[in-house]
């Protein structure tokens, strides 16, 4: 990969402070006194959710089942859900915030931690799949997106550029494959995926990127609606776009 950092974020708080307690199943933060509840309530039917940011994990997605649901700082900044079936599927996902560090900055040293771990397991990273995966995610726009990308025409651009996705794949032998991809949820906070599982070719990637796009979707939806962002809003200005471009076009 091309202009790798080096800048490595921080170390993560990987221990709570001695007065937070943590729950059964979860292993996050229980309630202080007069404190905001950071960690994860458990509802009814095994789904896990930290209500304070919107990040949610259902007690199965697809055939994966939920085995963990925990905090990596006390504070609630840096929390994750892990998954995995039968057979050995495994899939994680991570909402972080790192204030003093960029996107850029927080793609590359993941990707430089996963590399060095895929390594390990004798997975080797292939730019060819790992593009092919970033086009596959970022061929479904938000409808924000799709407005800005509009607007760009709008504005007399003759190209308009559609930024891949930052995503890493790496196979190896075994049929092996392990996908990691990073999206910007705000200023400084970030949605990361892992998923491991069988397969090594380019229709195996698309499958597993769709599904990595769908996970996306579906955690954006409640992380804004934590936040208080409405996103018919936009929903309404892409359509009233359109039919403003259609008519321009008669």
């Amino acid at each position: 990969m091309k202009n790798i950092f080096t800048t490595l974020i921080a170390s993560i708080l990987l221990t709570a402070c001695a007065t937070t307690g943590t729950s059964e199943k979860s292993g996050s933060a229980e309630k202080p006194n007069d404190i905001v509840f950071t960690g994860f309530s458990e509802s009814a039917d095994g789904t896990m959710t930290q209500k304070m940011r919107g990040f949610i994990c259902p007690a199965n997605v697809n055939d994966l089942e939920l085995r963990k649901a925990e905090l990596l700082r006390p504070d609630g900044s840096d929390a994750f859900c892990n998954y995995h079936n039968a057979q050995d599927t495994i899939f994680t996902a991570y909402l972080s915030e790192f204030p003093d560090g960029s996107f850029e900055d927080y793609f590359q040293a993941s990707f430089l931690e996963v590399s060095s771990a895929m390594q390990g397991q004798g997975l080797a990273y292939n730019e060819s799949l790992s593009n092919t995966c970033g086009l596959s995610i970022s061929s479904e726009l938000s409808f924000a997106q799709l407005l800005s990308v509009i607007k760009q025409g709008e504005n007399g651009d003759n190209e308009i550029n559609i930024n891949l996705v930052p995503t890493a794949v790496f196979t190896g032998p075994g049929n092996k494959m392990s996908v990691m991809s990073v999206h910007e949820t705000d200023q400084h906070e970030y949605l990361k995926y892992r998923y491991s599982l069988p397969g090594t070719t380019e229709e195996d990637t698309k499958i597993a990127c769709g599904f990595l796009n769908e996970q996306v979707k579906f955690h954006k939806k409640f992380i804004n609606e934590a936040k208080g962002i409405d996103t018919s809003a936009s929903k309404k200005q892409f359509s009233d776009l359109l039919k403003e471009l259609e008519a321009a076009k008669e």
